[in-house]
């Protein structure tokens, strides 16, 4: 059996003795703005490169972005196996 916990009954249900309720761990909370993605890996040119990108990360998933070097538009995207 299945117990839902919804926002009128969250407070009543007990598990192993504790009471469940929503909670956001005090690490996770940050105080300013959101600090900026730190790249894993940059390529200076796609061309010159591929073979080395390819290599590198077969078989692997992860979020990538391109940034054009012309006219700095930025794409993100993300893959199950690039």
């Amino acid at each position: 059996m299945v117990n839902k916990i919804t926002p009128k009954n969250y407070k009543n249900e007990k598990t192993k003795n504790q009471t469940i309720s929503p909670s956001v761990s005090p690490d996770k909370i940050s105080s300013g703005p959101p600090k900026p993605p730190v790249p894993v890996k940059i390529y200076p040119n796609t061309d010159i490169c591929k073979n080395q990108i390819l290599l590198e990360n077969k078989d692997k998933s992860g979020i990538y972005m391109w940034t054009n070097l012309l006219n700095k538009k930025q794409y993100v995207g993300s893959s199950e196996n690039f």
